[in-house]
Formats: structure tokens, C-alpha cells, sequence
């Protein structure tokens, strides 16, 4: 039962995964933001 509990312990809870959730959501969006600014930026000076 000791071991069990002691790798429960390093084990990620619904809290944990739903912030980290959030957390790559957006910076996803960030990305995807910045990156399609980017593009259209380059596109505007290639043109």
C-alpha cells in the first residue's frame, strides 16, 4: 500500500491537467496569431 500512495503522489490531479490544458491553449493561440501576423507581414513586402 506504501508504494501505491507514494506514486500517487507524483501523479498529475484533474487541477494539474486542466491549467496545463489551458496553458498550451494558449500559447497555441499566441502562436498561431503571431505566425499568421508574421506570414502576412512578409507577404505584404514580398508584394
Amino acid at each position: 500500500m506504501t508504494r501505491i500512495e507514494t506514486r500517487l503522489d507524483h501523479m498529475a490531479t484533474k487541477e494539474d491537467v486542466s491549467k496545463l490544458e489551458s496553458t498550451l491553449l494558449r500559447w497555441f493561440i499566441v502562436t498561431a496569431v503571431s505566425l499568421t501576423a508574421l506570414a502576412f507581414t512578409a507577404a505584404k513586402l514580398i508584394h
